[in-house]
């Protein structure tokens, strides 16, 4: 790894300039750039003694699937109806279906001009999840071929580092009708799941600006404090706390609700200790997860058993059904939604029902709505800056366009904030000089 060789003696020869420098400055601020980069070198230097074992392999299909325009046609529904099976049509799950066709079954030109078609297709009709009708077309197929279309299967499923229960349900079941046995299948999960997890740290080492290193790093001083000789020297900038949007009792509440009684429809029962709580507070850095118990209101449509599970105790009016569907999206993909997509979804006049939507998404507590992209994005407020950041990297093509088209005069200095940020992180040069 010549790369590598070239920074680890750079490094070196940067921990030897810095020895020399404890004569002229004060010797606690360089030894502490001399941990620094020794961990740098460290680890640069463990990587190359122990190369990183490569993640496992995903199964590749001993023969090239051969599809003609019907099977082409079958083998989009199928990924499709894994795109849409939670409930949510996703962007980088589309992506994802196309890339495959043209990475993994070398489509081009007007063969990738055909697929976009069938997607567009797939999108404008309401696909039926049902696995044994979409599954039939494929199982006369060899054993090989039926495992590498489901690794198709999980690798759409994975593409949004998130697997919901529908999604593993549809697995389990498109596994059971191809015959690929626990072992396999559970190879392939742990496959993807490996790929998904490398991606998410990736991204957060990219937002947070963190080099991975696997030490702790102490630094004493034996001469005047650090904060002293900072209080004396003129001009240093303040740093300033970063704006956080804050979360009332009330949109706490509401979020607790919320997902009771999402709980208790997709469940049967809410119970405190399931396993979905976590992942709803996962996206919540912010705010300490609170017990159901206390926040759950008397006159909320739950109620509690002396088992200490929450149950429906009555059929939920027309507000509160909107609202759970709402909140349902949400849940299901742990982001910020789209509104024109959920208004999409409810089959109705997409106006209208985009109006309709709004109206309940701003005057619900649990929910938040965000001025990027034309105010069409909402989320959960407990959310906090995450949401934000998300919607940013999420709609940043449609907030240049709404930058150059209307300037910045109505997004909030906490969504100017988040966005430089964000645009940075993105090397968008023109998202960042618009919003500065």
């Amino acid at each position: 790894m010549p790369q590598r060789t070239a920074f680890a003696a750079e490094l070196r020869r940067h921990i030897e300039f810095q020895a020399e420098l404890k004569q002229c400055l004060d010797p606690a601020l360089v030894e502490g750039v001399i941990a620094l980069l020794s961990i740098q070198l460290r680890e640069i230097e463990r990587s190359q003694a122990n190369p990183p074992q490569p993640a496992a392999p995903l199964p590749k299909a001993v023969v090239a699937l051969q599809l003609d325009q019907k099977s082409e046609a079958h083998l989009v529904s199928l990924l499709m109806a894994v795109v849409t099976v939670d409930g949510l049509t996703k962007n980088v799950e589309l992506r994802r279906v196309r890339q495959y066709f043209q990475e993994s079954l070398g489509y081009l030109d007007e063969g990738l001009r055909r697929i976009d078609r069938l997607v567009e297709e797939a999108q404008e009709a309401d696909l039926d999840p049902d696995a044994l009708k979409l599954a039939r077309p494929f199982l006369s197929r060899p054993l090989e071929e039926r495992i590498v279309i489901y690794s198709a299967c999980a690798d759409i499923a994975f593409a949004d580092d998130e697997l919901v229960d529908e999604e593993q349900e549809l697995l389990s079941t498109l596994a059971r009708l191809f015959q690929i046995d626990e072992q396999q299948s559970a190879h392939l999960h742990d496959a993807q799941g490996q790929v998904s997890q490398e991606r998410q740290q990736s991204l957060d080492r990219k937002i947070r600006g963190q080099f991975p290193v696997g030490e702790t790093v102490r630094f004493e001083s034996t001469e005047q404090p650090l904060q002293a000789v900072e209080k004396e020297a003129p001009g240093e900038p303040v740093e300033v706390p970063k704006p956080q949007p804050s979360v009332t009792a009330a949109a706490l509440t509401k979020t607790m609700e919320l997902m009771g009684v999402h709980l208790a429809q997709k469940k049967g029962r809410c119970d405190p200790q399931d396993a979905e709580w976590p992942r709803l507070w996962r996206g919540c850095p912010e705010v300490t997860p609170p017990d159901p118990a206390i926040l759950i209101n008397s006159d909320s449509p739950l109620k509690r058993s002396p088992s200490g599970e929450f149950e429906l105790a009555r059929a939920l009016d027309q507000r509160e059904q909107v609202e759970a569907r709402l909140f349902s999206f949400l849940a299901g993909s742990n982001k910020p939604v789209s509104l024109r997509l959920v208004a999409r979804a409810s089959k109705t006049d997409p106006n209208r029902a985009l109006e309709i939507i709004s109206k309940y998404v701003r005057e619900c507590p649990a929910f938040t709505t965000y001025n990027y992209g034309c105010g069409t994005w909402f989320g959960l407020t407990a959310w906090g800056r995450r949401g934000y950041e998300e919607t940013a990297r999420q709609n940043l093509s449609e907030i240049r366009k709404q930058l150059e088209l209307g300037g910045k005069a109505n997004l909030s200095e906490l969504e100017l904030d988040i966005l430089r940020e964000v645009a940075k992180v993105a090397k968008d040069r023109v998202v960042l000089e618009l919003a500065t």
